[in-house]
């Protein structure tokens, strides 16, 4: 049966080194990808012909964007409080989990409600994919930690073993 109690320098140093290697690791990959927080996107209500298969009408009824974008500034004018239709009936967006839905179109009731049902899923979907990729690149990158761990610990073994042999 392997020993395994860390009762030796070399046995905790290498214990150590498993744990530095290892945040560092999950910190590299964690921070120099980014990925991007659904809070960052930007939706609003259109009137259009186009053809949207994953739309519950089959036609394009909200756009969406990443606010660093170059189309954000499209959002940022038809989004303006001048140019949202503010009736009483239509309300002027909406909100869920933290993102925001305008609605330049000016619809309202079962319209509004169709757009609004969409935008939710598509926010959902968007923190799936957030949660996902974060654990996604934490486990590569403690698994990039303990890849290089293991280069290191066999890199040491071959050492010893080449040194073992000058006696």
């Amino acid at each position: 049966m392997p020993n395994f109690r860390l009762d030796s320098r070399s046995k905790r140093s290498f214990f150590v080194l498993i744990l530095v290697l290892s945040i560092l690791g999950a910190t590299y990959t964690t921070y120099t990808q980014r990925i991007i927080d659904p809070e960052e996107w930007y939706f609003y209500t259109v009137k259009s012909e186009a053809i949207d298969i994953r739309s519950p009408t089959r036609q394009v009824i909200i756009e969406f964007g990443f606010r660093r974008s170059i189309s954000y500034k499209i959002y940022e004018k038809r989004c303006s409080m001048k140019n949202v239709v503010t009736r009483d009936d239509a309300p002027s967006g909406a909100q869920h989990r933290g993102v925001w839905l305008c609605n330049p179109a000016g619809f309202s009731g079962q319209e509004f409600n169709i757009r609004h049902g969409y935008f939710k899923e598509q926010v959902d979907d968007l923190y799936v994919q957030y949660y996902s990729r974060v654990v996604e690149r934490t486990l590569w990158g403690l698994m990039s930690g303990l890849g290089l761990w293991a280069a290191l610990l066999a890199l040491f073994v071959t050492f010893r073993w080449i040194r073992s042999g000058q006696h």
